[in-house]
């Protein structure tokens, strides 16, 4: 018994150890344009990429820091130097038909401080990845209109997710500029069919998000709402990334169970023994 107490004890010291060095690792991602179901989305075939880059048009009501409000649509603009097909905000990749990928986002979060330098964390993220098929939407934010998107053909729901209890979770508004860290789980939509091919499982996979805006591309009102991307004909977007991370292993689970499970083989053992 003094025995197994010494082990958990010692397993327990291990896990305090390591489990603050884990971190993200970013993974390359495969998707296919041309294999969603319902609807083709384009003729392009599958692609390989690590990172995602979007322009930002968002509009956050932070009157209210307990409960600041944002909705926004992050507009795919490129993955690498050369996926066929898609368009972004000034050209259309040749080799495929036209297509475009936009992120419609809400978020919830709650910040403190001093006005000129809040901070928090999200309370809520909700996602969905729509494909456009044929290229047509156009994107906006105004103060009076918020966050706002006009498309003509057909939508594909492509991917969806929330706020993922594992990585990133950061909100900060300094002098005026918001900016934010987080991780959101990633799940197929309804029109995913093969869209995804890889990395899988998908239940391993975070999306982790970077948004940097600079004074160009964020504006406020002065009363506690602000505007990112609010320039005319889509000129002076926000900005940000996304990548693909794989979620850390529960370090502190799976060797404090196992430990328990060390423990229980000693005490099996010695009672085999008596």
């Amino acid at each position: 018994m003094r025995m197994s107490k010494l082990l958990a004890s010692t397993i327990l010291a291990t896990v305090i150890g390591t489990g603050a060095a884990m971190a993200d690792t970013i993974v390359p991602f495969t998707w296919n344009p041309s294999a969603t179901s319902g609807t083709q989305l384009s003729t392009a075939t599958s692609f390989t990429a690590t990172n995602i880059t979007i322009n930002d048009f968002a509009i956050i009501n932070a009157t209210n820091p307990n409960d600041v409000v944002e909705h926004a649509f992050l507009w795919v603009q490129n993955f690498n130097s050369f996926t066929p097909g898609l368009k972004n905000a000034n050209f259309t990749t040749p080799g495929a038909s036209t297509y475009q990928l936009y992120f419609d986002v809400t978020t919830h979060s709650t910040l403190s401080g001093p006005s000129n330098a809040l901070s928090g964390a999200f309370t809520q993220v909700t996602y969905t990845l729509y494909g456009d098929v044929g290229g047509t939407c156009t994107f906006a934010a105004t103060f009076g209109g918020g966050a706002t998107k006009t498309c003509g053909s057909t939508q594909l729901e492509l991917l969806t997710g929330t706020l993922s209890p594992n990585g990133i979770n950061q909100v900060h508004i300094d002098n005026g500029i918001p900016s934010a860290n987080v991780d959101v789980t990633v799940n197929l939509g309804a029109n995913a069919g093969g869209f995804w091919v890889a990395p899988l499982p998908l239940i391993t996979l975070n999306f982790e998000t970077a948004f940097h805006n600079t004074p160009g591309e964020s504006s406020n009102d002065g009363a506690g709402t602000f505007l990112i991307g609010g320039c005319a004909n889509m000129a002076c977007p926000g900005s940000g990334t996304f990548d693909l991370v794989t979620i850390p292993e529960p370090i502190t689970l799976s060797l404090f169970g196992a430990g328990l499970a060390g423990v229980g083989a000693f005490r099996r053992r010695k009672a085999k023994k008596a």
